[in-house]
């Protein structure tokens, strides 16, 4: 049986991660899930500004992230972090997807490479990115004709 997690609001700004989260994972681990999947986590400080989740996007989280893996797996979950990136006007000050280039591109795409590679060090099982309802990766593939 997978459990999935919606993003909440338990996090601080700094992305950090907090003992009541670390607490509501080991209850979720104690359920015998299957795969448990954390909650969405932010790979751009920028988007902390727009909704305060995990963040994965500094090795300075690396700590808490340990942390949180073990606790998922600590029953025999397997661990899975879903990344993600709210929106266009995260990234530099972008208004709207007609306004990146290919700098920007490989920008972002580093980013999620950089938090994948963070969250594989952290003892995660593996990734799941973000692509939908208005999220940034939606938004690309939805208007991608747009982008030059």
């Amino acid at each position: 049986m997978p459990l999935h997690q919606c993003v909440r609001a338990f996090t601080q700004p700094d992305g950090f991660v907090n003992e009541q989260q670390l607490a509501r994972y080991k209850a979720y681990g104690n359920s015998n899930a299957g795969i448990i999947v954390v909650e969405g986590s932010n790979v751009c400080e920028a988007c902390q500004k727009l909704n305060c989740n995990i963040g994965i996007w500094s090795d300075d989280h690396i700590a808490g992230l340990q942390k949180l893996a073990a606790v998922c797996k600590s029953r025999g979950s397997v661990a899975v972090i879903q990344l993600n990136m709210r929106s266009i006007t995260s990234w530099k000050g972008k208004q709207s997807l007609s306004e990146l280039n290919e700098e920007d591109a490989v920008g972002i795409i580093t980013l999620f490479v950089n938090a994948s590679i963070r969250a594989q060090k952290t003892g995660f099982d593996g990734i799941e990115l973000h692509a939908a309802h208005g999220f940034l990766l939606s938004q690309i593939y939805l208007n991608r004709e747009q982008i030059p």
